[in-house]
């Protein structure tokens, strides 16, 4: 095999795998505290199943739903429910409303566009983090980006070592010079 055939076919494969990998780009409200709702998730976890609410039609059936939610919640393991009722709740909008998820008139000035499935992590009528995304791909996928961006892994900073009151990470770096 000519060498510029085999440059021509890793290109090709890696695009395949690129584009494999990229998921419905997820938008984050400014107005969303994504740590905050971590650790209310936390509480909440501890306590018991989260409810999960939705509008409109969910792309998954309720069961394939409530696993995405849990898969979803990375470095965490939770249980979700439908039914109950709960301060502390994600709340989906399959029906691209306007709506506010959580019941709060002032989140109704959000800046997701109109068209995208929207997702919130809810205390009381109070939205602490609101997400957007559209709704193409892989729904399992949708979900877990979603509900990925609303509560993301809070590791470095419970599972980090104290030093002197300081995280020290691990990781991995290098440097080039001539």
């Amino acid at each position: 095999m000519p060498r510029h055939s085999s440059v021509t076919a890793v290109l090709l494969a890696s695009l395949w795998l690129a584009a494999c990998a990229t998921g419905p780009e997820v938008a984050v409200d400014p107005a969303s505290d994504p740590r905050e709702a971590r650790q209310l998730l936390v509480a909440t976890a501890a306590a018991g199943p989260v409810p999960v609410r939705w509008r409109g039609e969910p792309p998954l059936a309720e069961a394939e739903l409530l696993a995405a939610v849990e898969q979803g919640v990375r470095g965490l393991a939770i249980e979700t429910t439908a039914s109950g009722t709960g301060e502390r709740r994600f709340v989906f909008d399959f029906a691209a409303g306007r709506e506010p998820l959580c019941g709060d008139p002032a989140e109704a000035g959000t800046s997701l566009r109109p068209s995208l499935v929207r997702a919130a992590f809810c205390d009381g009528s109070r939205a602490v983090a609101v997400a957007g995304a559209d709704p193409e791909g892989d729904p399992q996928r949708l979900i877990w980006r979603l509900v990925g961006r609303l509560v993301p892994d809070d590791y470095p900073d419970t599972y980090g070592f104290g030093i002197f009151g300081n995280r020290v990470t691990f990781g991995l770096g290098a440097a080039f010079g001539l």
